[in-house]
């Protein structure tokens, strides 16, 4: 990948890319997931799965206008290594692989693909990615960074932005990029539930709101399944 900046901005725009070397810790992970019997095989994660793409080249003038990863501290950074492992779930039949993961500042929920065009790949995994609950959000980084750049209109308001996300990224069953909170998974036989506790930011003073709770959304995985279901505020 090449790298952009401007303003607190960077973008990460698409090279071609070597194959991976072999790595103990690829390795690790794909016998450990091979020989497992369990029912729902829970990888937990420091940096997100989901696919966070922006394709510019017919909306912005140059030199924006290419195709740029959104955050290269994710898979997205390392889109080789992310297909060996996609690639190897398929390949070998290995189902009901969830990954649980954050370092984004953001709720997200989305079904990952061996091959990350949803023409051509296969679901194989699904990614729940929980905000943090001390930290400022991904969208608010974001919307400092951009200014008055040509990108600005983007991230004009955390609507605009997660749409703007979601329509470049049909994979995403949920996204709340403008987030501070916590997630709590139940899992059953039958089913991986997670609940995004969504909280209020501390009012300008520092002090903590009178009513902390924002909202609750609900996302429910079936076994078998890779097309979470959502239920937003509950």
């Amino acid at each position: 990948m090449r790298a952009w900046r401007h303003a607190g901005v960077a973008l990460f725009r698409f090279t071609a890319g070597n194959a991976p070397a072999p790595l103990p810790q690829a390795q690790w992970w794909k016998d450990t997931l091979k020989g497992s019997n369990a029912s729902w095989k829970v990888w937990g994660n420091e940096v997100t799965l989901n696919r966070m793409w922006f394709d510019l080249r017919a909306s912005a003038p140059a030199p924006y206008n290419n195709q740029y990863v959104v955050n290269a501290d994710t898979w997205d950074g390392y889109p080789t290594h992310k297909a060996e492992l996609m690639t190897f779930l398929k390949t070998n039949g290995i189902k009901n692989v969830v990954a649980i993961t954050g370092d984004l500042h953001a709720f997200q929920c989305g079904t990952i693909r061996d091959n990350p065009d949803p023409a051509l790949g296969t679901p194989v995994a699904v990614d729940f990615v929980s905000a943090g609950i001390s930290s400022d959000s991904f969208y608010r980084y974001l919307k400092s960074g951009a200014g008055s750049t040509p990108l600005a209109p983007l991230v004009a308001t955390p609507q605009t932005f997660d749409a703007a996300i979601r329509g470049n990224n049909s994979e995403f069953a949920y996204t709340d990029h403008d987030a501070q909170g916590f997630a709590v998974a139940t899992v059953t036989a039958n089913a991986f539930t997670v609940m995004f506790h969504k909280v209020k930011p501390l009012n300008a003073d520092g002090s903590k709101p009178a009513s902390p709770l924002q909202k609750r959304t609900r996302i429910t995985l079936a076994l078998g399944s890779t097309s979470p279901v959502v239920e937003d505020n509950v």
